[in-house]
């Protein structure tokens, strides 16, 4: 069973990013059936890297169209990222010169 299923009320009405936010869910998905059939570390691990890494693009991507198109909620939308980011764990990188919402995970 699926973790979360991508449905109609997941779209911001972008169809690149709906594009991605999918496989963002599909990603997940396959990570928490892997877990929840117990998979070991080895079979995890690199659904959890891609995840992450995905992840990385998809908000730098996010952030350049709405720096593109002056998103007046721009702000607002970084400060859930870095939000999400240190609730899942994720360390945030701004320091080394990475965007905020480019987050690393250490395994």
């Amino acid at each position: 069973m699926a973790l979360l299923n991508w449905n109609e009320k997941l779209s911001v009405g972008v169809e690149s990013i709906d594009d991605q936010h999918k496989v963002l869910v599909d990603t997940l998905n396959e990570l928490h059936h892997a877990v929840m059939k117990g998979e070991q570390r080895n079979s995890t691990e690199p659904l959890l890297r891609s995840l992450l890494a995905y992840t990385r693009e998809h908000h730098t991507a996010e952030e350049q169209m709405m720096v593109n198109v002056n998103y007046p909620e721009l702000m607002q939308h970084q400060s859930r990222i870095e939000s999400s980011c240190d609730s899942a764990g994720i360390s945030d990188e701004h320091q080394s010169g990475r965007s905020r919402d480019q987050c690393r995970f250490s395994l």
